[in-house]
């Protein structure tokens, strides 16, 4: 008899678990994206010019208030300053609210404005979950289909992948 009540716990907790562990839905991550995943809307955060038909898109996602994201930018910055490669375009996207705050703090390191786009206020909270930014912020290597092919990777990385 007791070990019936307790099998019959266990399937109970197992049953609680299995039904809770669908509670986000992909489309809303809350720590970022993953390799395959299709993201069309990326399209828009880069402005391409004529000359440049890049088949990959290093998509940085920072922010003023982040140590760490800020630090990462300025490192793809002066990564893709220092070493062109025409099989990838850079683009740091700042999720800041305040445009003082995105110029100031691209100024302070040094940082070409042609390569930053700045998140309208009205489409921060959006791109957040479309991008899995809840948590932290994330690079993803896109292609021009809006395919990611990596998530966060390192300049070394990144040389190896192409």
């Amino acid at each position: 008899m007791k070990l019936k009540r307790i099998l019959s716990g266990l399937l109970v907790a197992a049953a609680l678990l299995l039904s809770g562990s669908s509670a986000i839905s992909p489309s809303e991550s809350l720590d970022g994206l993953v390799v395959g995943a299709v993201v069309p809307e990326v399209k828009s955060l880069v402005v391409r010019s004529d000359d440049n038909n890049a088949p990959y898109t290093l998509v940085h996602f920072w922010a003023a208030y982040d140590g760490e994201s800020r630090a990462d930018n300025v490192r793809w910055s002066r990564y893709f300053a220092n070493t062109p490669d025409s099989r990838v375009e850079y683009v740091g996207v700042s999720m800041d609210n305040n445009l003082s705050i995105f110029t100031n703090t691209l100024a302070l390191d040094q940082i070409d404005l042609s390569t930053q786009r700045l998140v309208d206020v009205s489409k921060r909270d959006q791109m957040l979950n479309t991008y899995g930014l809840k948590v932290r912020f994330h690079s993803y290597l896109v292609d021009v289909t809006g395919t990611i092919r990596a998530v966060d990777p390192t300049p070394a990385q990144l040389e190896t992948m192409l």
